[in-house]
């Protein structure tokens, strides 16, 4: 198939991406559309309104029946005039057929622009839907830049896109009613004007393709951008530090170049389109010309001015081709992000297998892990046939080397990801079972390195959970130890505190993130690796927050260090995945085994 063929034939398939984004509601599309044909008749009616004007201007003599027909109608509406006093009237129906069609050229504006931000919010919301129901492994792989970028540069080409394709079909419509004008006019004019514009389409449709295809090479340059982005902006003390700066200015420098290439190397072939455009009308203004004298005029089939009427609509079409060919190549760089951005409303969902609905309500028994797989790839086993208990109310806790599967059996905990084989089980129910609701509600969770908003100490406390009661925030903050901290903040709770806590100190954010978990007054408290960041003066502190926040509560504690280990009532050894041992502080240590050996070793911090 032809490129040109190709080209003609994507706007059905690009109509059919973009319609389902103007819901909901199909009031708002129909109007818009009615409008479009309504401007369209009313521009056609001004045009042909301007011929019998010229007939006036020479004395009335009408020169054809159409002009016959309309100029008796208005002296009609006037009996007892002569033709010659009907021009200041039909002056003024002139300026109202005009006055009509740019009321009715502005509504169209005024609905695209509520059409548009329809669009705009439908896939910003759509985006942001797939994007939190996503599994885990797409944001493992993503970063946050690139992510970000979706949003600031992938959307706004495709919204831009939408409008462009608006532009298409309204111009458009003006294009088709000027060609009827002409077709009542002269069948053999319309017919010329035809081929001329298919002749045209050719050149312009060729452009389209390459147009398309550096469209698309842009939106993948710009999301390696930003993604280069997000690494300078996070990494900057590593940059600093490291005396990198050289380098990833080399490479910001190098990024930016390879995008203004594709930028320009876009704009230099769609500048071409208004060019040949605008040449290929005068060319085909001449041929009208010269094919209307020969043929139509000199044998009386056609009026001088019917041809003036002819070619004035021929003008009106031509900045409309124009248009209508800007915005399609517009249109088909919008194309290459569409493209781009669709995988990201198609994500894998998470959980592959729904949650059920029963609620939780606590750990009556036991929670424990029978014979629990995972991979994070089909080669990378994380856990293998995993089984240990964590009887309601004990403090358990899974030591061992780095990447020994730890952190993976807290991910499974907080259900952000699912077990490959065996099963997690509270009091011998699937813990799949419970509803998310339930479950999240009494699951409180203090990482190595808490993350924080930049927003208010209040807004980080209370996150998911914004009707916690002042009662209930106040005694989060004495288990945390934060009572002195808050009434050191200039505006208290209400103080900001930058992205990531970056105004708190380290065992400040610790704590901050201890009196957030303690806040939801959880059923099941993981601590992983909470104090292993801080140094030993800000780890005592932190310990003791902790130690409250753990008072009558069921703990997983990962940890290295020796402080929040020995007081365990189980401690659960791993190695590669798998566990090796289980039992008290004292019965590990005489087992002289995989325990004693990582004490020995220091491989747990004391």
């Amino acid at each position: 198939m032809s490129p040109r063929i190709k080209v003609l034939l994507q706007l059905p398939a690009i109509l059919r991406r973009y319609i389902p984004l103007a819901r909901p509601g199909w009031k708002l599309p129909l109007a818009t559309f009615l409008l479009m044909l309504v401007s369209a008749a009313l521009d056609a009616l001004g045009i042909s309104l301007l011929v019998p004007l010229i007939d006036l201007l020479q004395g009335g003599v009408a020169s054809s029946e159409r002009t016959e027909w309309m100029l008796g109608k208005i002296q009609a509406i006037f009996p007892g005039r002569p033709r010659e006093a009907l021009l200041a009237p039909y002056v003024g129906l002139v300026v109202t057929a005009f006055t009509l069609r740019g009321l009715a050229a502005w509504t169209v504006i005024v609905s695209v622009t509520r059409l548009t931000g329809r669009v705009s919010q439908n896939l910003r919301e759509a985006l942001c839907s797939s994007l939190l129901t996503a599994r885990p492994e797409v944001f493992d792989r993503t970063k946050g830049g690139e992510l970000n970028n979706l949003f600031t540069n992938h959307l706004g080409w495709v919204v831009l896109g939408f409008e462009n394709l608006i532009q298409v079909l309204f111009r458009g419509s003006l294009i088709v009613a000027a060609l009827v004008y002409v077709v009542l006019e002269s069948w053999q004019v319309a017919g010329l004007l035809v081929v001329i514009i298919l002749l045209l389409a050719g050149p312009v449709a060729l452009l389209q393709a390459p147009i398309k295809r550096r469209g698309a090479r842009q939106a993948a340059l710009q999301t390696r951008f930003a993604g280069l982005l997000s690494d300078v902006f996070t990494g900057m003390r590593v940059i600093r530090f490291s005396g990198a700066q050289p380098e990833m200015s080399r490479r910001f420098h190098g990024a930016v170049e390879e995008v203004a290439r594709a930028e320009l190397s876009n704009r230099r072939i769609a500048s071409l389109v208004p060019v040949l455009l605008e040449f290929f009308a005068l060319i085909a203004v001449m041929l009208i010309i010269l094919v209307s004298f020969h043929w139509l005029i000199r044998e009386k089939l056609l009026a001088a001015n019917e041809l003036l009427g002819i070619l004035l609509a021929a003008s009106r079409m031509v900045p409309n081709l124009n248009m209508v060919a800007t915005a399609y190549g517009l249109l088909s760089v919008a194309s290459g992000y569409m493209e781009q951005l669709e995988p990201w409303f198609r994500l894998p969902l998470f959980p592959a297998r729904p949650f059920g609905g029963r609620e939780f309500t606590g750990i009556g028994h036991d929670l424990r892990f029978d014979s629990v797989d995972f991979s994070y790839a089909p080669d990378r086993p994380a856990l293998t046939s995993v089984s240990f208990d964590v009887p309601s109310g004990a403090k358990v806790a899974l030591v061992g080397a780095s990447g020994s599967g730890k952190s993976t059996v807290a991910a499974l905990l907080m259900r952000l990801r699912e077990p490959g084989a065996g099963c997690v089980r509270v009091d011998g129910v699937d813990y799949w079972e419970f509803s998310a609701e339930s479950w999240q509600r009494h699951l409180g969770v203090v990482e190595q390195e808490p993350f924080l908003f930049h927003d208010t100490i209040r807004a980080n406390l209370t996150f998911g959970l914004p009707d916690l009661s002042p009662e209930r925030i106040a005694q989060a903050l004495r288990t945390a130890d934060l009572d002195a901290v808050i009434a050191a903040q200039p505006q208290g709770l209400d103080t900001v505190i930058g992205e990531r806590g970056a105004t708190l100190s380290g065992g400040q954010r610790q704590r901050l993130a201890i009196a957030r978990a303690v806040a939801r007054d959880p059923r099941l408290l993981i601590l992983d690796e909470a104090t292993s960041a801080l140094d030993t003066a800000t780890e005592r502190e932190v310990q003791k927050a902790l130690d409250a926040a753990m008072s009558g509560r069921t703990t997983l504690i990962i940890a290295h260090r020796l402080s929040t280990v020995r007081n365990a009532d189980r401690i659960v050894v791993f190695d590669h995945g798998r566990v090796v041992e289980q039992g008290t502080w004292d019965e590990l240590i005489g087992r002289e085994g995989a325990f004693a050996r990582l004490v020995k070793l220091n491989e747990l911090k004391g």
